[in-house]
């Protein structure tokens, strides 16, 4: 039995060609090949590796993990925000369509994946707005929400202790405090002049102006006795 030390066919030897025999000396013993050696062949061929395949399974993750975040943000609570990256996974089955070591070409997996989002409440985020705003606005001012936002950033997520932290950036918005219902209840009947006196009284109140839709010549200003038909709009 001969074994070729090389692949390919460059390789074969011609007929009378000399061997040497294991074990043996040379001097004393000697092979030869009456026929020339044929057959052989070599290509070069790429095969799965064991990276390779820890490649496909983290693309499929990252991809599964967007339609996972997808279907949830469709069931949130609207109260509550989830966090754009999961804060844990399981893979609970995967298979590939090729094993480490055989030729590659193209290589397929499919997998069943569980996946964990973080989420935080709305109310959550007031809070933290009111905490880094107490003691820099007086407590005679209330938060605009429609006017002020809050950015979260730089969002990190830990999945080892299924935790995540971020950057929020506030931009916070503060009027006066003004109780519309009590205020008017309180302005019936009064004058325009009463009424500018009042207003100005609220802290934060840098200007006042009375419209009256309807008024008769000679008459004084009052406002209806009905609190109803007072409309109160604060403007910043």
């Amino acid at each position: 039995k001969i074994l070729a030390t090389k692949f390919g066919k460059e390789y074969n030897l011609p007929s009378n060609s000399n061997f040497t025999i294991k074990g043996a000396s040379s001097n004393n013993y000697i092979g030869k090949n009456s026929d020339a050696i044929t057959g052989g062949t070599k290509k070069e061929t790429t095969v799965v590796s064991e990276k390779d395949l820890e490649d496909l399974l983290e693309s499929i993750v990252e991809k599964l993990e967007k339609e996972a975040l997808s279907k949830a943000q469709e069931q949130k609570d609207s109260n509550f925000e989830l966090l754009p990256k999961a804060i844990s996974f399981e893979v609970l089955e995967k298979k590939y369509t090729k094993k480490e070591g055989e030729e590659s070409g193209n290589v397929g997996i499919s997998a069943r994946i569980e996946y964990q989002f973080g989420k935080y409440g709305k109310e959550d985020i007031r809070n933290v707005v009111d905490s880094l705003s107490r003691g820099e606005v007086p407590g005679t001012y209330a938060l605009i929400e429609g006017e002020s936002s809050v950015e979260i950033t730089d969002i990190t997520v830990d999945q080892k202790n299924k935790s995540a932290s971020a950057k929020i950036k506030v931009n916070a918005i503060y009027s006066p405090k003004v109780e519309s219902e009590k205020l008017a209840s309180g302005l019936r009947g009064k004058n325009e002049s009463y009424v500018k006196k009042q207003i100005e009284s609220i802290a934060g109140i840098t200007d006042v102006r009375v419209d009256f839709r309807r008024t008769l010549p000679l008459f004084p200003k009052i406002l209806p006795q009905n609190s109803k038909n007072i409309r109160i709009e604060v403007k910043n």
